[in-house]
């Protein structure tokens, strides 16, 4: 076997072979993903692998044919929910302290708008955090609040998931995910 880096990827190449992880912004990813999110789509591995929940779909990726697993894995999802936790933090002291400048009248809407992009660029918080802005250039108003369900939502179909993308079909779920599991050891050597 022989190890290769690929856009900042580790890939594994036996033969002609390999198995990646795909951002999860990529198409086929989030298309794994939501397959993945479907009611039963998740299914516990066997072995060694049992704590482990997996869905696999096999999908054109551009051109080529591959076989996409989602690999669900509570530990990254206990970090990711506590990244979070930490980015909302910072984000409800920075909407604060604009809130505070809008009742001083010291910025303008569109600086506003920038603002509250920025601050919720960081951890997923754009896609639970709902801000509405309105009023004109001089007098901006701004109101947010964390929607519950939509981070509910993304905890469950997102947050602690991993897409593994390989053209080898023949291998089994569970041999996918044990083989990237052991890429460390190429990482570490």
């Amino acid at each position: 076997r022989t190890a290769a880096w690929e856009r900042g990827t580790l890939l594994w190449a036996a033969g002609y072979y390999s198995l990646i992880s795909l951002p999860l912004g990529h198409n086929a990813a989030e298309y794994a993903l939501q397959m993945a999110a479907q009611r039963g789509a998740m299914k516990p591995l066997s072995g060694k692998l049992s704590e482990v929940r997996a869905a696999r779909v096999r999908t054109a990726v551009g051109e080529l044919d591959r076989t996409l697993v989602v690999v669900e894995s509570q530990e990254l999802l206990a970090g990711q929910k506590r990244g979070i936790a930490a980015a909302l933090r910072k984000a409800k002291v920075e909407l604060g302290k604009l809130e505070a400048l809008i009742e001083k009248g010291r910025i303008t809407r569109s600086r506003l708008e920038d603002r509250v992009k920025q601050v919720l660029a960081r951890e997923h918080l754009s896609s639970f955090v709902v801000t509405t802005i309105t009023g004109d250039d001089k007098a901006p108003t701004l109101h947010w609040e964390v929607d519950a369900a939509k981070r509910r939502e993304l905890e469950k179909t997102r947050l602690g998931r991993r897409v593994l993308c390989t053209d080898r079909h023949n291998w089994s779920t569970g041999r996918i995910v044990h083989a990237f599991r052991g890429q460390w050891n190429v990482e570490e050597l």
